[in-house]
């Protein structure tokens, strides 16, 4: 039997090395597409590194399973792992990010795989030798070029020194810088939940206005250093016969 005037076994040779010829360039083609897509996902993700390794917040990156891929330096400082023993690991085994309001663990990658905006917010950290660090937290998906699976880039600030120095600056407002008790403002603010509990509750307060007699007279025989000493001294005896706990004792004005 022929086929195109060669026998079979002849035509079936030609034929394969006909698809062989055409299909090589296709699989010459693949292969090399291939490899230009791993050597693009693969520069993609050392500019990420080179940029991460120098920003100052601890940097996270994990797969859609929760896999750790890459932490920078400041996240290896904060975490106490290295870049090697924290890659393969789940982030869990590294750290847990707390609700500070329910105080309930938060399921930060899950939200962020179901919205594909940046997810920001605050939360306490917990790591190995750390508990409940205050920090901010930002998450974000970042898709290699022509691939369908996402890392998350979870950023991590610790914001312990803000939330001391916000603290602080909330005390100030509220207190008198010389006595420490509270200013006219924040009595006002107490006064005013103390009237509508009388209101609505019938709730009783006593109101108590106490006044230094003849103080001009200490600054102007013994100097405003004296007046000062004085108020103080009136202030720190007062704070010892008040319950904190239920009694308001504020300065309104200079005496």
């Amino acid at each position: 039997m022929e086929l195109l005037g060669l026998p079979v076994q002849s035509s079936v040779l030609v034929y394969g090395l006909l698809a062989v010829a055409l299909l090589l360039p296709l699989a010459v083609w693949f292969v090399s597409r291939q490899r230009s897509r791993a050597r693009l996902q693969w520069a993609q993700y050392s500019v990420l590194s080179y940029v991460l390794t120098d920003t100052l917040e601890a940097a996270v990156l994990v797969d859609a399973r929760g896999i750790v891929d890459f932490v920078n330096p400041a996240a290896e400082k904060i975490l106490k792992y290295k870049l090697r023993s924290a890659r393969g690991k789940h982030f869990s085994e590294l750290f847990t990010l707390v609700n500070p309001v329910t105080l309930e663990s938060m399921v930060w990658l899950n939200a962020a795989q179901g919205d594909v905006r940046p997810q920001s917010g605050h939360a306490l950290l917990n790591a190995s030798g750390i508990n409940a660090l205050q920090v901010s937290y930002t998450v974000r998906p970042f898709v290699y070029t022509d691939t369908q699976q996402p890392l998350y880039l979870l950023l991590l600030r610790d914001q312990t020194e803000l939330y001391a120095l916000q603290l602080r600056l909330d005390h100030l407002e509220m207190h008198d810088q010389q006595t420490m008790l509270l200013n006219s403002k924040s009595f006002e603010s107490r006064l005013k939940v103390a009237i509508d509990q009388v209101r609505q509750h019938g709730v009783k307060h006593v109101f108590c206005l106490v006044s230094m007699d003849q103080f001009k007279l200490v600054n102007d025989t013994l100097g405003h250093s004296a007046g000062d000493v004085l108020i103080e001294r009136i202030s720190r005896i007062l704070k010892e016969e008040v319950d904190p706990r239920r009694d308001v004792l504020a300065r309104l004005g200079g005496d």
